[in-house]
C-alpha cells in the first residue's frame, strides 16, 4: 500500500506542475508582460527662417510599456529639444539628444529622421518620427 500511495502522490504533483506551467503561460501575457502602446503627437516650434514654411514641425512619438516615473521621457520639453537639434542644424546627420539616438534621411531638401529611446533597466521604449522641409 506504501508504494502506491508514493508512486500516486508523485504523479499527482507531476499533473499539478503541469497545469500550474499551463496556467502561467495563459495568465502571464495578460497581467503586464504584455505590451502596451500609446501615440502622442507633438507641434515643435524651431528657429525662424529655417522651414520652407512656417516653423512648425510635427512630430509623432509611440511609447511602448510607459510608466509614469519615465514621463519626462516623452514631455513636451524634451521632445521639443530633441526635435530642434535635429532641424536647426539644417542638414540630416544622426545625432544624439535627451538620450534619443536619432538618424535622417535627407532628399530634395526633405529631412526625415527618426528617434529611439530605450530605457536601460526598464520595458520602456520611444519611438519618435518628424520630418522637414528646410528652406533652400
Amino acid at each position: 500500500m506504501d508504494r502506491i500511495t508514493h508512486f500516486a502522490t508523485g504523479r499527482l504533483t507531476i499533473v499539478a506542475a503541469i497545469a500550474l506551467a499551463a496556467l502561467c503561460l495563459i495568465i502571464l501575457p495578460a497581467t503586464g508582460h504584455a505590451s502596451s502602446s500609446v501615440v502622442n503627437n507633438y507641434n515643435v516650434k524651431v528657429a525662424k527662417g529655417i522651414l520652407a514654411n512656417g516653423d512648425t514641425v510635427k512630430a509623432k512619438a509611440v511609447i511602448t510599456n510607459g510608466a509614469a516615473q519615465q514621463s519626462s521621457w516623452w514631455s513636451q520639453k524634451s521632445i521639443a529639444s530633441v526635435v530642434r537639434t535635429g532641424v536647426n542644424r539644417g542638414y540630416g546627420k544622426s545625432y544624439v539628444s535627451q538620450g534619443y539616438r536619432c538618424t535622417s534621411s535627407v532628399q530634395a531638401w526633405i529631412g526625415k529622421f527618426t528617434c529611439n529611446l530605450a530605457g536601460a533597466d526598464v520595458a520602456t521604449v520611444v519611438k519618435l518620427t518628424f520630418a522637414a522641409t528646410w528652406r533652400h
